[in-house]
């Protein structure tokens, strides 16, 4: 419980200097110039705490919330943190890899390290219901984990808002991944629901690394 409001806390502490300080908020993005010609890794890190307004950072801390409260008293707090910053810096390194010749691209949000949580935690708690407000009725998890990742398509068709939709799909797989080596059985346990939630994010991940012209990628500029 305390690493929950811990991260909740950071996330929201440098969103709002980000709110405030467009310098800071520049300074940290995750931007694909910066790091690979200036070297700046540490906006790695520092990008998965900001966010672009407040609606973006509510919408991550909700998410990370219904998922992390539970799934801390299955896992333990270290593994917690492993699957955060592992998620979250995963999902950036796809979106470097995808952005690598589109030295413009900046992204920001907790959406990649919110994207392994999730997943994690429908591999690992697939029952229960998550409430999305304002529906007075909850939804299965796993149902709730497809919508984030048909969303993030969404998003990264209209590459708009400075949001990082690409580390969305990276930071699922890295979550599952993470989820698969600490906890085998899971996966083995549910394995139908493993192939369900990885094979629509793994096939349009091909389709996107072998076509990005398809998803409007030719507007971004060096």
């Amino acid at each position: 419980m305390l690493v929950v409001m811990l991260l909740i806390l950071i996330a929201v502490l440098v969103s709002l200097n980000g709110f405030r300080d467009q310098s800071f908020f520049e300074r940290y993005a995750f931007f694909v110039g910066g790091i690979l010609r200036n070297r700046q890794y540490e906006r790695f890190l520092i990008s998965t705490f900001l966010h672009v307004d407040y609606i973006h950072l509510f919408f991550n801390i909700f998410s990370f919330y219904s998922f992390a409260i539970e799934l801390v008293h299955f896992t333990g707090q270290i593994f917690l943190l492993l699957l955060f910053f592992g998620s979250g810096i995963g999902g950036d390194f796809l979106a470097l890899l995808i952005h690598r010749k589109h030295a413009g691209y900046r992204a920001v949000g907790a959406s990649g390290a919110v994207s392994g949580v999730i997943f994690s935690s429908v591999l690992l708690l697939p029952g229960g219901s998550i409430l999305i407000f304002p529906f007075p009725f909850g939804i299965p998890p796993w149902l709730f984990a497809i919508l984030f990742v048909l969303f993030s398509v969404y998003g990264i068709g209209r590459q708009s808002g400075n949001i990082g939709h690409e580390a969305h799909l990276g930071g699922a797989l890295c979550g599952i991944l993470i989820t698969a080596l600490v906890y085998p059985s899971a996966l083995l346990d549910h394995w139908f629901l493993t192939i369900v939630l990885v094979l629509p994010v793994a096939l349009f991940l091909f389709v996107y690394l072998k076509n990005p012209q398809s998803l409007h990628l030719g507007k971004w500029k060096e």
